[in-house]
């Protein structure tokens, strides 16, 4: 009996503690919280794609031979972090950083005659980051549902091209037809449709309101 009156107590607390916290959920809104971060990746912009063959991967030099195994895993190749102030419910002004590279491990192997003597025991760089791509945009969002737990929005914004293929100093035009936030907290999802320097197609995130 006693056993049975202490679940119904720890049933009735998780339902009391459940019931608060939807309450607290539900008072979160916008003008509380106008500030947010997020990082994001998708397919990299053709601008910002990686210079084929001209990377650290294979590259010689007077002193030995360098050679890069990429990380990939540890780090998107394309990652943008963005900066947002939401004015009023429905629009939302946003600063963007994106960068296109990858993380490697630089290695350096003996030239014998010309040649890199890969059986030798390389001597060890560090790992390093290279990045083939970067630029930076203001971005601004209109939101047009707003429910308690998910925002639709669209997006457009212009971005300014630094480093890659593309002629520097070259502004490129950023569009997102719809996207969706979704996490009633501090801490949410998005992902998006878009294309434009930070990505082409569907992009992924993470952010965090303040």
């Amino acid at each position: 009996m006693k056993n049975l009156n202490k679940s119904i107590l720890a049933v009735v607390a998780m339902l009391l503690l459940w019931s608060t916290a939807a309450k607290a959920q539900e008072s979160f809104s916008w003008e509380e919280h106008r500030h947010s971060l997020e990082v994001y990746t998708g397919y990299p912009y053709f601008f910002t794609m990686l210079i084929p063959k001209s990377s650290p991967d294979n590259t010689a030099s007077m002193e030995g031979w360098y050679t890069g195994d990429s990380y990939k895993f540890l780090c998107p190749e394309n990652l943008s972090l963005m900066y947002s102030y939401r004015d009023n419910k429905e629009w939302e002004i946003s600063a963007v950083v994106n960068l296109h590279g990858y993380f490697y491990n630089h290695k350096k192997y003996p030239v014998v005659d010309n040649i890199p003597d890969w059986d030798a025991v390389p001597e060890d760089l560090g790992v390093k980051y290279e990045a083939r791509g970067i630029v930076t945009g203001l971005i601004t969002r209109r939101y047009w549902v707003e429910k308690p737990g998910y925002r639709l929005y669209s997006a457009f914004g212009l971005g300014v091209l630094l480093k890659g293929r593309g002629i520097l100093g070259q502004v490129v035009p950023e569009l997102t037809p719809i996207g969706i936030r979704f996490g009633r907290r501090h801490i949410y999802g998005m992902t998006d449709l878009s294309y434009g320097p930070t990505g082409i197609g569907l992009r992924l995130g993470t952010g965090y309101r303040f």
